[in-house]
């Protein structure tokens, strides 16, 4: 299941691509200002489209499955997703590459930020998934939606700094990282505590 799930994030990757690519033209078309299309395509075209994917991955090929049996496996199975995507998306920066030494440093900074990224944002949808399996119907949907809103946040506010801060890029997101990495380890204590096995 872990290898299944992991081959999932990269055959995820180019569908993503695909959805990014002409969403984002369509994006450009709209009449409006820069500063909006900007937003809409850092928050919407890309972190939307790339968390809920992964999180589709998770729901449609493994949810009703009977591996799938305690609370902390709806985070390990969207972080290792992730990381599946994340691979993808690092195989393909990487062959662009010229030299040894650029893909040394973009491999360690795609580590830290990209690859960090990916699994921290995937296990807030994790963990609020988890918690949805035990409530009602509409409840359950409010937990989802919780947990995609603060990870598209995380993801878009990433991506902004990545673009548009500059020089500062390099202290922003390692605080956001570190901030948002405290989140999710707090987050699978909380799930560790909870019943073993979840009615699915």
């Amino acid at each position: 299941m872990v290898l299944l799930m992991f081959f999932l994030g990269i055959f995820i990757a180019p569908i993503v691509v695909f959805i990014e690519y002409y969403f984002g033209k369509f994006v450009l078309n709209l009449s409006l200002n820069d500063f909006l299309k900007s937003l809409i395509t850092i928050f919407l075209t890309i972190a939307l489209t790339e968390e809920l994917l992964k999180y589709l991955a998770v729901r449609l090929a493994i949810l009703k499955n009977p591996e799938f049996d305690e609370p902390i496996d709806a985070m390990l199975y969207l972080i290792i997703v992730a990381l599946g995507f994340a691979a993808a998306e690092n195989i393909v920066t990487l062959i662009t590459l010229d030299t040894m030494r650029d893909v040394a440093i973009i491999s360690i900074l795609r580590f830290w930020g990209a690859t960090f990224l990916h699994t921290l944002a995937s296990g807030v949808i994790g963990y609020h998934l988890a918690l949805s399996m035990r409530k009602k119907f509409w409840k359950s949907k409010i937990f989802i939606l919780r947990g995609f809103i603060i990870a598209i946040i995380i993801h878009g506010v990433y991506n902004y700094i990545l673009i548009k801060a500059d020089n500062l890029v390099f202290y922003i997101i390692p605080v956001l990282m570190l901030l948002s990495a405290f989140f999710v380890l707090r987050q699978i204590k909380i799930l560790k505590k909870k019943l073993s096995i979840c009615e699915i």
